[in-house]
C-alpha cells in the first residue's frame, strides 16, 4: 500500500489512487495545492480528472493568489485525504 508523506508523492502513486483521493477534495483546496507544485505532480493530478473540472481548476490557478502558508495547508489537506484502496 503507497504512503504519501508530501503532496508531491502524488506524482508517484496510481491513477485510481489519485481518482479516489480527489474525490474527497474540494476543488477550491486543490486549486490552491497545485498552485506551487512541480509540473509533473500537476500534471498526474490533472491528467486523472474530467476535461472540464480541468480547466475549471486551471483557470483558476491562474487567476487565485495564496500565500505560502494556505498554500502548504491545502497541500497537507489533500495529502490527508489521501485514499489507497
Amino acid at each position: 500500500m503507497p504512503e504519501l508523506s508530501t503532496f508531491e508523492d502524488f506524482a508517484q502513486i496510481s491513477d485510481g489512487d489519485i481518482q479516489r483521493t480527489m474525490r474527497h477534495v474540494e476543488q477550491n483546496t486543490l486549486v490552491v495545492a497545485l498552485k506551487a507544485c512541480s509540473g509533473q505532480t500537476r500534471d498526474k493530478i490533472l491528467r486523472n480528472m474530467s476535461g472540464k473540472v480541468r480547466g475549471f481548476i486551471t483557470d483558476e490557478m491562474e487567476n487565485i493568489s495564496s500565500t505560502a502558508t494556505e498554500i502548504e495547508e491545502a497541500q497537507r489537506a489533500v495529502v490527508d485525504a489521501f485514499d489507497p484502496a
